[in-house]
């Protein structure tokens, strides 16, 4: 998804190193959020009570939220230095902020 967004995006020369940016609070986040979860799905495997599942609920929740903490701050510095053009794009194919966790940081 990150490279087809930069095509998409028509990332210039001078956005790179602020796009480069992003892709690495993308990939950091993106790997702590899947060992968070996996973390707790193992949790989970190993005491399948109701109590256990809210715990693995709130780890992923926990995790997720950190996640959008790492990445918040590339992204709004990125966004700042797009075109209104490339605002635009990014709105059309940007999935839903409700969908991200299968969309960037794949499934849980």
């Amino acid at each position: 998804m990150l490279t087809y967004g930069r095509f998409a995006l028509k990332i210039s020369n001078a956005q790179r190193p602020l796009w480069d940016d992003f892709a690495r609070a993308v990939e950091t986040a993106s790997t702590t959020y899947q060992e968070a979860c996996g973390n707790a799905q193992a949790a989970e495997a190993e005491a399948p009570d109701l109590p256990t599942r809210l715990a693995h609920l709130e780890t992923m929740m926990e995790a997720g939220l950190a996640a959008v903490r790492h990445i918040r701050p590339a992204f709004d510095t990125l966004h700042a230095a797009l075109s209104e053009e490339q605002r635009a794009k990014l709105s059309e194919f940007g999935p839903r902020m409700d969908s991200w966790p299968s969309h960037v940081w794949g499934r849980h």
